[in-house]
């Protein structure tokens, strides 16, 4: 038995943005991790989890929320059988460090948005809006009013992070009990994010429950979407959380050549270079403000060993607050 492994905030492009509360929809108990350091608030979360792991024998039924600036430490976990969960507090970007960090990732949506226009001139969005119309009537099967069990629950969460580690997404892992997986290819501006958004909306008016993943640059697009009940998941796998077909149900969708004019990149040979490498700058200059955040966070926690004690006794404690 594994647990899904996602974030539910990230330090976007447009701000802080998290969904927590999306994923504790369902939740009848929360129990606060509080340790002394985010690494032993991480390291109880690991232990309980290990616990509920070996308990449970139904497939994506615990769900693990990674810090989005490290992705080395957990911040919550999730037991949809037993409906609770453990969350810590989540530390935000040091104040010193938060301001240069948020322009970098703004310089970078600016240049990112300058690219996006000259990819959208050569999009048949007529074309492609036609093509989604039809994977929607093919793969989201209506539903009558009875089959429709009340409002349906979106978990709305995000597939990447710009992380003191680099840009890091989870997509093997959150669909690898998904047998139909759909990767789609495309170039910047040209529809994919719209796409998703019309998949969703499809998903959510026939009744299905959705998952619906956030871009970490720009929280306003979307990167995939998940259907486990139809046993689906669509998403954008072009750089930088590219992902090719490695099994039997994976299907490749390329929007270059077949909605998108397939000469638009010698055209523009030049400005796309240009634009590619200046937003991949300002992403390594991010990285790099995480990196100094993360090691300043490192030396304010770096207390006393004796501060840090009795971990199993603790640990017992919120295992007993868990099964009261």
């Amino acid at each position: 038995m594994s647990s899904l492994i996602y974030f539910h905030a990230a330090e976007t492009a447009k701000g802080r943005r998290d969904f927590l509360s999306s994923q504790l929809q369902g939740i009848d108990k929360i129990v606060e991790i509080n340790e002394p350091t985010r690494y032993e608030a991480s390291r109880m979360l690991d232990e309980i989890l290990h616990a509920w792991e070996k308990e449970s024998s139904i497939p994506d039924t615990i769900e693990c929320l990674l810090d989005p600036l490290n992705p080395r430490l957990k911040v919550a976990i999730i037991n949809r059988t037993k409906r609770c969960a453990c969350v810590t507090p989540v530390r935000v970007i040091n104040e010193n460090i938060r301001a240069s960090y948020y322009q970098a990732l703004q310089s970078g949506l600016v240049l990112h948005d300058d690219l996006e226009a000259i990819y959208q001139q050569a999009t048949d969005f007529n074309l492609l809006n036609q093509f989604v119309t039809t994977f929607i009537a093919e793969h989201i099967p209506p539903r009558t009013d009875l089959e429709k069990s009340g409002q349906p629950i979106t978990f709305h969460r995000f597939l990447g992070s710009t992380t003191a580690y680099g840009t890091i997404d989870f997509i093997p892992k959150l669909t690898e009990n998904v047998s139909r997986r759909y990767f789609i290819k495309g170039r910047a501006g040209t529809g994919k994010s719209t796409a998703l958004k019309k998949v969703a909306q499809a998903a959510r008016s026939e009744g299905y429950q959705t998952e619906v993943y956030h871009c970490g640059f720009d929280p306003d697009s979307l990167d995939m979407v998940i259907i486990r009940e139809l046993d689906l998941a669509i998403f954008d796998s072009t750089l930088p959380h590219e992902h090719f077909p490695t099994r039997e149900g994976d299907e490749l969708i390329d929007l270059y050549g077949t909605f998108i004019k397939n000469t638009i990149d010698d055209d523009y040979a030049s400005e796309i270079a240009e634009l590619n490498n200046k937003i991949n700058e300002e992403t390594k200059k991010a990285i790099k403000l995480l990196q100094q955040d993360e090691q300043q966070k490192k030396q304010q926690e770096d207390l006393p060993k004796n501060i840090v004690i009795a971990f199993n006794d603790r640990l017992k404690e919120y295992v007993k607050k868990l099964n009261e």
